[in-house]
């Protein structure tokens, strides 16, 4: 009997740890790194109230992330192309930019690209997060009197991957939510913890 909870117990252990260094999104990213951020991201938000998330990821576009030279810089750093980060181009008397260049540097900008190239095929969310349900649409009040509308019984929320920089220091991930969105920048601080310094391309809804 003994034997038999020894071998119970390494089999755990082992299962846990091929769980926490398993690459279901990503050859180059584990998927410990992944929920540990969008965890830490979900308390941050809220501790009280349990998060209905899409278990379908928010789609991420590498022409908006990414170029791999000047002359792809400048294809892509066009009026038609809104969402890519990178964006420099005049506009009247000013530079429409999002200066980037103090937060992201070209090996940045290359591992980005290699994080593209190393993602999956897998693009639903296999683990629950802390505090949350995954959902795969959204329910409405059946009550609700608003003339045009629905309204959802809840808040719901879309989460891509996020991708991060060379030293795993910043990360750039997309969050949609029932009031809005946009593509959030985090700094990773002396603790372990992540800090939002900038948001870009966001919107709202209603």
């Amino acid at each position: 009997m003994k034997t038999f909870f020894i071998i119970l117990f390494t089999l755990a252990c082992c299962l846990t740890t091929a769980s926490a260094y398993s690459q279901t999104y990503n050859s180059l990213i584990s998927d410990s790194e992944y929920f540990d951020f969008i965890n830490k991201d979900i308390l941050r938000d809220s501790i009280k109230v349990k998060h209905h998330i899409f278990r379908k990821h928010y789609p991420l576009l590498e022409n908006e992330f990414f170029y791999k030279d000047s002359a792809d810089f400048l294809l892509k750093n066009v009026t038609t192309n809104i969402h890519f980060i990178f964006r420099r181009f005049p506009y009247g008397h000013k530079t429409i930019t999002n200066d980037l260049d103090t937060i992201f540097n070209r090996k940045d900008i290359d591992f980005f690209g290699e994080q593209f190239r190393a993602m999956t095929k897998d693009t639903i969310w296999r683990i629950p997060f802390t505090n949350s349900i995954f959902i795969d649409s959204i329910e409405y009040e059946k009550d609700d009197k608003q003339v045009g509308r629905k309204r959802s019984k809840w808040g719901v929320w879309a989460y891509s991957l996020p991708l991060f920089s060379l030293d795993r220091h910043y990360a750039i991930i997309i969050k949609a939510s029932s009031t809005g969105g946009g593509y959030y920048i985090y700094k990773l601080d002396e603790y372990g913890g992540w800090f939002l310094i900038k948001i870009l391309n966001p919107w709202s809804e209603g």
